[in-house]
């Protein structure tokens, strides 16, 4: 049998793979202590890649990745110079 010919996980034999599928994940590591901006940054520059662009020219948004901010212990960081709540 061939490969395209194999049933896939997509329920159809030789269909495509949906965007969700075919979406890349990224999992961005905030540390504590960190400058804001090398969590934001990247988190926008990954959030936006496919979309921004394709909303200026009035073309369907189709995001390429999806992104996740993650720390060390699933705790709260904190990042010097950005205001704070009051007794964090």
């Amino acid at each position: 049998m061939k490969r395209d010919e194999k049933d896939n996980d997509r329920g159809q034999i030789g269909q495509p793979a949906s965007k969700e599928e075919t979406m890349k994940h990224i999992t961005i590591l905030a540390l504590d202590g960190t400058i804001a901006s090398t969590v934001t940054g990247p988190t926008d520059i990954f959030s936006l890649a496919g979309v921004l662009w394709n909303q200026i020219c009035g073309v369907q948004p189709e995001p390429y990745f999806k992104v996740f901010i993650a720390s060390v212990q699933q705790v709260y960081v904190r990042a010097p110079f950005c205001w704070q709540k009051p007794g964090f």
